[in-house]
């Protein structure tokens, strides 16, 4: 019997980037903060490039975005106003056309993202439909793995108006890993760590030596 091809994980692997969100706590679109040359959204897309080349970025019927090539494809939610839940079911259909089996989700609001902890995840999946990081009992249902095949029981949920994507959890087999796992591939966590407030941005870009663009300071005292 001839030997098999071992299989790239990455091979099996998408990524579905979260970008729907109103950003009404930062004040502006959290997918448009400056990163020196970049945006938080082309900072997110260059990181997740290093997982799959299946990128996919999940994002309301008005959002528009630049240019960003043929590196991503952009989805729009189906159903409106159903918060994260719709872009995780959309992301997970596309990546199942496209002949993929797992969807990495992150957000575009996670600027230290590491690229390592989505291959972890896919190396903790074997007999699970899902793999979701928990830390201080707080499931991180928006830094996790899916089965691609699982998009129409969550569009069972959407349908019922159960948009928490916390009751992903219990809805599937899921393994809830613990954070101290997660520290092998993400030392001080930052994967769980995202952008919600003016302060948590200039905080972040102070820790990378980058300034803040033009004007940005003397809008919070307005």
């Amino acid at each position: 019997m001839p030997p098999q091809t071992q299989q790239n994980p990455g091979d099996k692997l998408g990524v579905i980037i979260l970008t729907g969100g109103h950003s009404q706590r930062m004040g502006r679109p959290k997918w448009s903060l400056p990163f020196g040359s970049q945006t938080l959204l082309e900072r997110t897309v260059e990181t997740c490039q290093l997982i799959s080349s299946e990128i996919v970025i999940a994002a309301n019927p008005t959002q528009e975005f630049p240019d960003l090539g043929k590196r991503t494809t952009i989805v729009r939610d189906q159903h409106p106003d159903c918060g994260p839940l719709e872009g995780i079911r959309n992301g997970l259909a596309l990546l199942q056309q496209r002949g993929l089996e797992w969807g990495f989700v992150t957000a575009c609001d996670v600027p230290n993202l590491s690229p390592g902890i989505a291959p972890f995840l896919l190396e903790q999946s074997h007999g699970f439909e899902a793999v979701i990081p928990i830390r201080e009992e707080r499931i991180y249902g928006m830094t996790a793995l899916y089965r691609c095949d699982l998009h129409p029981r969550i569009e069972s949920l959407i349908k019922q108006r159960q948009l928490r994507v916390s009751h992903l959890a219990r809805l599937f087999h899921c393994r809830l890993l613990l954070d101290e796992a997660l520290r092998a591939v993400d030392q001080n966590l930052d994967s769980l760590g995202n952008l919600n407030y003016p302060e948590q941005y200039l905080a972040i870009l102070q820790s990378l030596g980058l300034n803040p663009p033009a004007g940005f300071l003397d809008s919070l005292d307005r």
